[in-house]
């Protein structure tokens, strides 16, 4: 059957669709009104978002619209002090790139921009949703290929199991910390304690296989240590940023840090752990042989990851 242009473009975007999560809080979407007039005062006066006054209907559409586009801004700024596991890594591999030789983080990042302009942002058009229900790709699949080909637009989970899933992780880790209405961390041993015996990240999940059947690894591996936001209707707001640690050895090991700056050793021996666990037939750990060489994506191309987000889904099934 031949899709038309229009056709696809409908079903996209009906994919990708996300509710306005203050719809029904009227002293939160007051609060975004204000934000969105006090920090992107030219964005709200675009025909399509029109916000005029810092208090009004939540269900005034543009704000829907405001809210896609500047959400993740004005969520972070409501608790500065809240230093989450993206702020620490940010100020780590930054940290790490200034030691590295300028000449590698320049070509470095020339290579980036080129790289970006070549792919004309193809893969940031699609939609993650889109992409699971043609192909059935895992997310952990997913978000590292996203992550190696550069990609910078947020990639945000449609996917109702997906959904339902993080819903089951979030709703536990809330109820352990006495149901804060503010932001909380999910990290990866949250992810195995709903997971119902299966692997996650850390826990015997192996991010070579599928594990198709095995959504809470999957998330695990997409999301990992992250941010939650409670919703009023008891639904989350989970955001984070898929990006690689410097420190990935318990105690901060100084020997992490200097694989991580930018050189032109680092890259070649990076390259060679790589390639050596690919002609092994993939005979050992896949993210000990990986992240060295992600970690030079980030450190000598100034690249910094791709932002994540899922608005979690309440199951027929309560998992409080």
């Amino acid at each position: 059957m031949k899709i038309k242009r229009l056709d696809l473009k409908i079903l996209i975007e009906d994919l990708i669709k996300e509710e306005y999560p203050y719809v029904s809080n009227q002293k939160k979407s007051d609060e975004f009104r204000s934000w969105m007039l006090d920090n992107e005062p030219a964005a709200s006066k675009e025909k399509d978002i029109d916000i005029t006054k810092k208090s009004g209907a939540a269900s005034w559409a543009g704000l829907e619209i405001a809210y896609d586009k500047f959400g993740r801004e004005f969520e972070e700024s409501q608790e500065e002090d809240f230093e989450t596991y993206d702020t620490k890594n940010k100020i780590d591999l930054e940290n790490a790139r200034k030691e590295g030789n300028i000449i590698t983080t320049t070509v470095g990042s020339a290579i980036k921009k080129l790289t970006q302009i070549s792919r004309s942002g193809t893969l940031d058009l699609i939609p993650t949703s889109f992409l699971q229900k043609v192909t059935g790709i895992p997310l952990h699949y997913l978000i590292l290929m996203s992550f190696i080909m550069l990609r910078s637009k947020e990639l945000k989970i449609a996917a109702s199991n997906a959904k339902e899933g993080m819903q089951k992780v979030a709703e536990k880790v809330h109820k352990r910390l006495g149901r804060p209405n503010k932001k909380f961390l999910i990290t990866y041993k949250d992810y195995k304690k709903v997971s119902d015996g299966m692997p996650t990240y850390g826990f015997g999940f192996q991010i070579h296989k599928p594990n198709s059947d095995n959504i809470i690894g999957q998330l695990s591996s997409f999301f990992g240590n992250c941010t939650a936001y409670p919703q009023s209707d008891g639904t989350f707001t989970i955001v984070d940023q898929y990006d690689f640690n410097v420190f990935r050895q318990p105690g901060h090991q100084k020997s992490d840090f200097e694989e991580a700056i930018p050189t032109i050793a680092n890259t070649y021996k990076s390259f060679k752990m790589f390639l050596d666990y690919v002609f092994s037939g993939f005979d050992g750990n896949a993210a000990a042989a990986l992240e060295p060489l992600l970690l030079q994506y980030e450190t000598q191309l100034n690249y910094k990851g791709v932002p994540t987000s899922i608005r979690t889904k309440k199951s027929k099934t309560s998992f409080a």
